[in-house]
């Protein structure tokens, strides 16, 4: 099977910028983010940058690339039946990290929406394309129903209740244990009806934009172009929403996110095309995270639960949002440094190895 240089490129970009949108929540899982009553001067300002250029906007190119991934194995083997032995052992491994280490995996969600996706393997990449996104703007419309009917009142790191939440979840070891469980099985109960379709909607999206030729020789400039518009205009409105002070259009903001995280992603994109053909450090950097994707995936979670619950877990309480982007920095730095030496011993990542031997073990 051909590799291309810059899907692995996109797919160290998409999970190194997962870290700093997940720091938050390795925590308190099910408040991420919280400010002061008198919040840090740049939290204004960070969050608002998050909202446009973090939030969503990685999760949603993986889903896209994995669209990708599975359009070029069913290309190589002509058949389903190795794609659908990865998908359930990415199930597997997505339940182990998700019950065991943090309840925010998103590897079960994918490995369940890519044994949806091969139905449409054969479907023209025009309706794919079609298809995935009418779904996207309907999941989009059932979340904007669902978090605008019962918002949140607002509360602070520093209020009684978030302090409460801070105690009992530290008060002993396994209280993370079953705290955690209880999250990741909370999210397997939204998955058939919400993460599931939103999930296959952008895997459809991407197999699409796979078959018509974009991931190969880029994105059609017009495509690109109004991606850019609508990524403006939502982002404004996702930033207007989560300062508005509304606890409504607070809540809802999320739904509208998932729309312009779609269309920032395509940008993205584009900006990776760009350094791939300028032949940048950087691109050759992410292309070697891309390769490790899964092992650097899975060892945020280990590092982000370890700084959080064992080491350090006083930071939930005292970190800002400055705090979290410094030490995301941090990690990622140490992250890409690792792979990139890391490289000119091994050719495949830890993980990466592993699933692809229990692979060939499968197809004998």
């Amino acid at each position: 099977m051909t590799r291309y240089s810059q899907l692995d490129a996109l797919r160290g970009f998409a999970v190194l910028g997962l870290f700093l949108m997940n720091l938050p929540y390795f925590g308190l899982f099910e408040w991420g983010y919280v400010s002061k009553w008198e919040p840090h001067p740049l939290d204004a300002w960070i969050s608002s940058f998050i909202n446009v250029f973090i939030d969503g906007r990685f999760r949603t190119l993986f889903c896209l690339l994995f669209g990708c991934a599975i359009a070029l194995q069913f290309e190589k083997y002509g058949s389903t039946v190795r794609i659908q032995n990865r998908n359930r052992a990415l199930i597997v491994l997505g339940f182990l990290h998700g019950l065991f280490i943090w309840a925010g995996d998103i590897l079960f969600a994918y490995g369940c929406a890519g044994l949806l996706l091969v139905r449409y393997l054969e479907e023209s990449g025009e309706k794919n394309l079609r298809e995935g996104f009418i779904l996207l703007v309907v999941m989009s419309l059932v979340l904007f129903v669902a978090t605008a009917t019962e918002p949140e009142l607002p509360f602070s790191r520093d209020g009684a209740k978030f302090i409460e939440a801070y105690e009992s979840l530290y008060s002993n070891e396994g209280s993370f244990i079953l705290e955690n469980a209880k999250n990741f099985f909370i999210m397997l109960v939204i998955l058939p009806f919400l993460t599931l379709w939103y999930t296959l909607a952008l895997m459809r999206i991407g197999l699409g934009a796979w078959q018509k030729g974009w991931f190969k020789n880029g994105f059609p400039s017009d495509v690109t172009g109004l991606s850019g518009i609508l990524a403006i205009m939502f982002s404004a409105l996702v930033v207007m929403f989560s300062l508005s002070g509304n606890a409504r259009l607070q809540a809802s903001a999320e739904a509208l996110n998932w729309l312009s995280a779609l269309f920032t992603s395509v940008v993205y994109i584009a900006v990776v095309f760009w350094l791939m053909k300028r032949k940048s450090v950087i691109a050759k950097v992410l292309e070697s995270c891309g390769k490790l994707a899964l092992t650097i995936y899975i060892t945020q979670s280990v590092i982000g639960v370890a700084l959080f619950r064992y080491f350090f877990p006083e930071w939930v309480m005292t970190f800002d949002l400055i705090n979290y982007v410094l030490l995301a920095t941090l990690v990622v730095s140490l992250q890409v440094i690792t792979a990139y030496v890391y490289l000119k011993f091994f050719k495949q990542g830890p993980l990466e190895w592993c699933l692809t031997r229990w692979l060939k073990r499968k197809s004998i």
